[in-house]
């Protein structure tokens, strides 16, 4: 969706930002008027392929979801598991799949048996995937970990959905850790939390840091002119609930093009049904990570 709205906007000559989008030709199309300050598929899809390497896993079963985010996840994910002399096998599905029986069962049974299933799945699939796989006694499990990358598995609804089959699954956070909160992170979830009554996800504190990102451009500017908004992103440098943003005016790679290139990622691994994600073990990078093991095998 977000690349056509892209192509509106680019057509208009009218800056937009892009929240919780992932897709690398979002910004490898080199548009003045596209910036992003979510994270992308080459710095996600990456840190879970040195993860697995480091973790020692040696066969990887993959999922991806067709759409663009689940395409770019696999496309960057592959050279790295290669690069790490990992091997994997590779299985697309329609992102409005909800039945996954025969694709798990077909992993279940190959040999050597896979030692970890990776999934790239953020659309109404994502929780029947994480449920059936648990179910089938496939993933998590002692032989087989499991992760799923995409954002699902830290929507307030994942554990009304998975149960007991999210426990030691892996996922993705796109914000600051707790421990490196700021006073503008902390005001915002405390705001967040006494109107809400729950927890926010980090897309919500991404998207009202794009807000500010914004509006502190049009101060900058002294206008809503789209070139003159353009130049005023270009040169940000602000500090909000996610960090200090600034945009990349670089082209190489060609992705890095108005991407925040420090968008905050950390891998965390949940221990406990019903855990929010920013209270889940931090487990990569290392230089972040709160918990002295790599990954924790269920039943130890």
């Amino acid at each position: 969706m977000f690349l056509a709205e892209m192509e509106v906007a680019h057509k208009a000559g009218i800056p937009i930002i892009a929240v919780d989008v992932w897709a690398l030709k979002i910004t490898a199309k080199g548009y003045p008027e596209v910036f992003r300050v979510a994270p992308n598929q080459a710095l996600i899809a990456a840190k879970y392929g040195d993860w697995m390497a480091a973790a020692g896993f040696k066969n990887v079963a993959v999922m991806f979801e067709k759409t663009d985010g689940g395409q770019s996840g696999r496309d960057v994910l592959l050279p790295v598991l290669d690069k790490h002399g990992i091997k994997y096998e590779v299985v697309g599905a329609d992102p409005s799949a909800t039945e996954f029986t025969a694709q798990i069962e077909r992993f279940k049974s190959h040999q050597p048996p896979f030692d970890f299933f990776m999934t790239f799945y953020s659309e109404a699939g994502a929780y029947p995937l994480v449920s059936q796989s648990h179910t089938l006694g496939f993933a998590p499990t002692a032989r087989t970990g499991m992760a799923n990358s995409g954002g699902p598995a830290v929507d307030p609804t994942f554990w009304k959905n998975v149960g007991q089959a999210g426990k030691y699954l892996l996922t993705e956070i796109v914000g600051l850790p707790k421990a490196a909160w700021n006073d503008k992170t902390k005001a915002f979830v405390a705001a967040f939390k006494k109107k809400y009554n729950q927890t926010p996800s980090p897309q919500a504190i991404e998207n009202y840091d794009a807000m500010l990102v914004l509006a502190d451009a049009i101060q900058r500017a002294k206008s809503t002119d789209g070139k003159a908004l353009i130049a005023a992103l270009e040169k940000t440098d602000i500090v909000l609930g996610r960090g200090r943003y600034t945009f990349s005016t670089s082209h190489e790679p060609d992705w890095a093009y108005h991407q925040f290139m420090s968008a905050p990622v950390a891998l965390v691994q949940y221990d406990k049904v019903d855990q929010e994600a920013e209270d889940a073990p931090i487990i990569w990078p290392r230089d972040i990570a709160d918990v002295k093991y790599m990954y924790l095998k269920p039943g130890q």
